[in-house]
């Protein structure tokens, strides 16, 4: 089993990203810089682990395939890219095709876990959120209500957040087949790209993100490790803080790394984060 270490400025800026196999053409906001990440911490991955590429709006299969061709067992280990698949904002329908129906690359399609409602107009009202995995009907967990302002989780409330662990068999290949047909998914690293704009409900989106950025630390095991982009930007920035300090009072331990500075002398802005559960 690996012992992924977390990566300094200096070996990321270190990484030739000449040598990288990329696709200028192929939609996606993994960047250059980021992917230099991407692979430093996928090169530590054994042939027989899983890492999950969590990218929302987004799976077009940039990520996975970027990491399938530059990894040094990316052809080996299995890659989950986790994502509602609904081609809102980029096409995802090619997701495999991207990735050239690799034998390794799967997807976790989440957009059973979201259900909008909508007026007779046409203007979503609602956001219904299920759990699809505890019972064998979906899980009515809340509702949301667009219209009014959420009420942001305290550091002990997002500490007590309970991770969504999808099973291996909601995994599935090009073909439909599930990773396992038994067995919880609980991957060794994971790419958290977050999605660097507002959709439209800003607070409501923060509020998300607060919660599913806890559930993905405390879902970690020891020795997992978890990178996440745009660190930079407010949204970001300040869901990362009140997710990390709500599961470090919960007890969990962590060791980081701040990566990617906008300047090549670490004045600027840290554009990307990693950290690793130590306990």
């Amino acid at each position: 089993m690996s012992d992924i270490t977390l990566p300094t400025e200096a070996e990321i800026q270190a990484i030739d990203e000449s040598t990288f196999i990329w696709d200028d053409l192929l939609d996606g906001i993994l960047t250059l810089e980021q992917g230099k990440v991407v692979k430093f911490l996928t090169d530590q991955v054994d042939a027989d682990e899983v890492i999950s590429i969590r990218e929302a709006y987004s799976g077009t299969g940039k990520t996975a395939n970027f990491v399938r061709e530059n990894a040094t067992n990316g052809n080996s280990f299995k890659i989950v890219t986790v994502d509602q698949f609904v081609d809102t904002y980029l096409y995802t329908g090619d997701y495999f095709e991207n990735c050239e129906n690799a034998p390794n690359v799967f997807q976790l399609n989440t957009s059973n876990t979201r259900e909008l409602v909508f007026d007779e107009d046409g203007t979503p009202t609602h956001v219904k959120v299920f759990d699809p995995y505890a019972n064998s009907e979906p899980t009515l967990v809340r509702t949301i209500d667009l219209s009014v302002q959420p009420s942001f989780l305290t550091k002990q409330e997002l500490s007590e957040v309970t991770p969504l662990i999808a099973p291996m068999s909601a995994i599935k290949d090009f073909e439909g087949n599930p990773m396992a047909s038994s067995g919880d998914f609980v991957p060794k690293v994971v790419i958290y790209i977050t999605w660097p704009v507002t959709l439209g409900s800003e607070e409501h989106e923060k509020d998300a993100l607060d919660r599913e950025l806890a559930a993905t630390m405390k879902a970690l095991p020891v020795g997992g490790v978890m990178f996440i982009t745009h660190f930079h930007t407010p949204k970001t920035n300040g869901c990362f803080w009140n997710a990390y300090e709500g599961v470090k009072h919960a007890g969990y331990e962590f060791e980081e790394s701040w990566i990617c500075n906008t300047e090549t002398d670490g004045s600027g802005p840290w554009t990307c984060v990693a950290i690793k559960r130590t306990s």
